[in-house]
């Protein structure tokens, strides 16, 4: 409090300081003194990002000549902006929105560099006490932040025409802090769009091109494509791969159409096509068929947890997504390692890993797993069933049934038959399984095919984060099914970290035994990571051996040093630990060229071999595609190589497309189009005008991407099939009277195809007014007098405390007929009475919201009145 006493204090003292100035500034020329110290008083501004709605205290320096000078490393470092300075704090450099927007401050040559555009600020930019201090216009003019200063508060009313990485990193840890054990936190839902169908719709294209020339062999070029759409109301995708140097393969073409009504109840599923046929007996070519399944496809989970890991960058924030639902989040380790424990799921599911970096990089990618622990809700029967032809020239036909139930939250058992023509063995295996959850560390995962196989699997938590796990399979004498001469599997695996003083080591043990009839093969594995400011290294040694016989051990190292001029260098090497010999040695060095190109130079020398390669590559990111060459020299042979990818997305309702760098079929999209409702009708009426500003948040996808020209924005990328959660934001409208009603949505995505949602929005009104005290001498504003506004049926519509000095507002009103009163109770405890006793008025609809300025009351003492 005496803080805050303090700084209002502060403020009036300026105020009556700087008042000369403001009244005599036109008839005095100061700007000679503009970057005299003299001339500029300290302040201290509130600032308010209206984004996240949060304010702060900046110092500021304020001009005679009325300009306000923000320091711009303290306003960056607020709103997360990366911001780095030289040694002399003379040159300030980082990027805006994402890594290709590069910007660069210069006091010395005062300039400002932001992407491609250069900007002299000869006499906007000053420095003081070793600060780079910036006008606050030209933050606006160069950055797109605006920056509204109201001299009378000595406030600031921040806004952005890009979302600001503090309300991103906001957004993230509002999304992390909804992560319960075993559940998920969803938002309140105010607006479900569920699925379109159609019998046919267009969408999107893949397609690649790859050219390699190799000295003395003819030149091959190979081109992929892969057309997305939706047919007889189901995902259709089509992939073709075409090599100009060998026989076109059937099996290399594929096409799958799939189906999905997760309402339903006997059928959920259903696939046409290439089908995942996840048979026992090893099948080597693709299975065109039919698969059909009442498993849904959003996601469940049981109790109990499993482990994954895996290696990205070095203290980047990893963030794990399931079927678009945010599981969990780490930081990986010093070498990159991370590690996952997840709740257990069933099934093939989609899991999406997105990477964040320490200066606001991201990367994401995609990949399926299969966990092998299967839990059901207590009660519930699951089936899945496929079949069809294998692609082998025997015209061999396989097929595949099961099912699985939930005795109860602990235990659930499967079973089912699987049936190949082909096979040499047995033409039908019969199977059963189980999922035993015996102790929340302990879960316990078994199948019996039937003389073909027995297999076991033992997860348990030591500690916390400390995995033991043990993995057994036992082959039947004499099968033939499945094409290994093991005829045991015996695993060990252990997850533990170690913490030596401030330092971290991930750390990973494992044994794996192979029994055949004759000998057991033993391999062990160990790996320690860690980090250490920008040296990072990665320390693995193997072990295999043979029965009692001598053990043939080797290690590998891998170094990362983080070096000026955004170089990285990457040298590891391999080890022969038995024969004490150096095996083999690889040295990276890679460099960020430009803002969208990447180029590597690396050499690699296998000692043994005499193995030699030398690569240089150049990868580019262009705003349609990515284009990479390489040139590599093996043993005097030198190849090159060049390749361009890239994806062509229909809009169809709306009649545009977009081109990108990502894969897109398989997937949806959506496109926003806010309008003004000015008949508040809910519907997008020929006329009314498209709304810009419109701020959207999608859970587990980045930033949305506005088009000029025909104002709507688009999220792309979103998984078919799956309902997503969409918060509105109307906080950056053209106008501050446009609001949106509904702001909480779950949609449902459409196949390879954008879904068009409109959005109405409401210009409301504002109302403004003075509350009078008269005490037959003079009137005076009265505060914290309470203005209750009614709707025309009698329902309050709002409340309304007067200000200290009478002064009323509110903002707010839809266009309706209201009145307005004194809070009756609060009439009676002062025992004041009021003229009016009641204000009628309109609000009028209008395309910018309407004023109405003559909310005034009179209170009056009664005995006097």
């Amino acid at each position: 409090m005496l803080n805050e006493a303090k700084r209002y204090i502060n403020k009036f003292k300026f105020l009556l300081t700087v008042s000369p100035f403001l009244l005599f500034s036109n008839l005095i020329d100061l700007q000679a003194y503009a970057q005299n110290k003299s001339n500029f008083d300290e302040i201290s501004v509130t600032v308010q990002i209206v984004s996240i709605n949060k304010t702060f205290i900046l110092d500021a320096l304020y001009s005679s000549d009325a300009k306000l000078y923000i320091s711009v490393e303290e306003l960056f470092q607020i709103l997360k902006i990366p911001c780095l300075a030289n040694k002399e704090a003379d040159i300030l450099s980082g990027f805006f929105e994402n890594e290709k927007r590069l910007y660069e401050i210069n006091f010395v040559t005062k300039q400002i560099k932001d992407d491609t555009k250069l900007y002299n600020c000869d006499k906007e930019l000053i420095k003081d006490m070793g600060m780079i201090f910036l006008e606050s216009s030209e933050f606006e003019k160069i950055f797109g932040l605006y920056l509204l200063f109201n001299f009378r508060e000595l406030s600031i009313k921040l806004t952005s025409d890009f979302e600001l990485p503090v309300k991103k990193i906001e957004r993230l840890e509002k999304s992390r802090n909804n992560i319960q054990s075993n559940s998920f936190t969803q938002t309140l839902i105010d607006t479900t769009i569920r699925r379109d169908y159609h019998l046919f719709q267009y969408g999107t294209i893949d397609w690649s091109v790859m050219s390699t020339q190799v000295k003395n062999n003819p030149i091959e070029s190979r081109y992929n494509f892969s057309l997305g759409s939706e047919i007889l109301f189901g995902e259709a995708n089509l992939f073709l791969n075409i090599s100009d140097n060998y026989k076109q393969d059937p099996r290399l073409q594929q096409f799958t159409w799939r189906w999905v009504d997760n309402d339903k109840k006997i059928i959920r599923q259903m696939q046409l096509g290439n089908v995942n046929s996840n048979t026992i007996s090893s099948i080597y070519a693709p299975v065109h068929g039919f698969s059909v399944s009442n498993t849904p496809t959003t996601l469940k989970i049981a109790k109990g947890e499993y482990i994954i890991n895996d290696v990205t960058k070095p203290d980047w924030l990893v963030e794990l997504y399931i079927n678009n639902a945010l599981i969990n989040f780490t930081k990986a380790d010093a070498a990159g390692y991370f590690t996952f424990r997840i709740p257990i799921i069933y099934g093939y599911t989609l899991m999406k890993l997105k990477f964040y970096g320490p200066m606001g990089e991201e990367r994401s990618e995609e990949r399926i797993i299969n966990i092998p622990v299967s839990f059901m809700p207590p009660g519930n029967f699951e089936y899945k069933l496929n079949g069809g032809f294998l692609q082998d020239n025997n015209d061999s036909y396989v097929g595949r049934g099961e099912g699985r139930y939930g005795v109860n939250r602990n235990i659930t058992i499967g079973g089912g038959i699987e049936y190949l023509s082909s096979s040499s063995y047995s033409n039908s295996i019969s199977f059963v399984n189980t999922s035993i959850l015996i102790t929340p560390r302990l879960n316990l995962s078994s199948e019996y095919d039937h003389k073909v196989r027995t297999k076991v699997l033992l997860n348990y938590y030591l500690l916390s984060n400390v995995l033991f796990e043990i993995n057994y399979i036992k082959y039947a004498k004499g099968q033939k099914a499945i094409l290994f001469n093991y005829l045991e599997e015996r695993k060990l695996g252990l997850i533990f970290p170690l913490h030596i003083s401030n330092v971290y080591i991930g750390s990973r043990l494992s044994f794996k035994q192979n029994i055949y009839k004759n000998f057991t093969y033993n391999m062990a594995e160990s790996m320690f990571s860690t980090t250490y400011h920008q040296f990072n290294v990665n320390l693995s040694a193997y072990a295999n051996w043979i029965d009692n016989k001598s053990v043939y051990i080797y290690s590998a190292i891998a170094l990362s040093f983080r070096l000026p001029k955004s170089l990285i260098f990457r040298p590891s090497s391999q080890f022969n630990v038995s024969n004490r010999e150096l095996t083999s040695i690889k040295f990276e060095l890679e460099k960020k060229v430009s803002k969208a190109g990447y180029g590597t130079v690396s050499y690699e020398k296998n000692i043994n071999t005499n193995y030699k390669s030398f690569n240089i590559s150049f990868k580019y990111d262009l705003n349609f595609a990515q284009a990479n060459i390489s040139v590599r020299n093996i043993s005097q042979d030198i190849s090159l190589m060049e390749n361009i990818r890239g994806n062509l997305t229909f809009d169809a309702k709306n009649n545009r497309t977009f081109a990108s760098q990502s894969s897109m079929v398989g997937r949806g999209g959506i496109a926003f189009i806010a309008y003004v409702d000015i008949n508040q009708n809910g519907i997008y009426d020929p006329g009314e005008k498209k709304a810009k500003g419109l701020l959207v948040n999608v859970n587990g996808v980045g930033q949305p991407t506005y088009s000029n020209k025909d104002s709507i924005l688009r999220v792309r990328g979103l998984e078919p099939f799956v309902y997503y959660n969409v918060e509105l934001d109307d906080k950056d409208f053209e106008f501050i009277t446009w609001r949106i009603k509904k702001k909480n949505y779950s949609i449902l995505i459409d196949p390879n195809q954008f879904k068009t949602i409109e959005i109405p929005v409401t210009p409301v009104a504002e109302i403004t007014g003075t509350i009078l005290f008269d005490d037959d001498t003079i009137q005076k504003g009265k505060g914290r007098v309470a203005v209750i506004i009614y709707n025309k049926d009698g329902s309050i519509a709002t409340k309304i405390i007067s200000e200290s000095d009478g002064y009323i507002s509110y903002l707010g009103l839809l266009p309706g007929e209201y009145y307005a009163k004194i809070d009756p109770v609060q009439l009676e405890r002062l025992q004041m009475g009021v003229k009016p006793v009641q204000l009628n008025f309109t609000i009028k609809a209008k395309e910018e919201g309407d004023v109405f300025n003559g909310l005034d009351f009179v209170l009056k003492n009664i005995k006097s009145k």
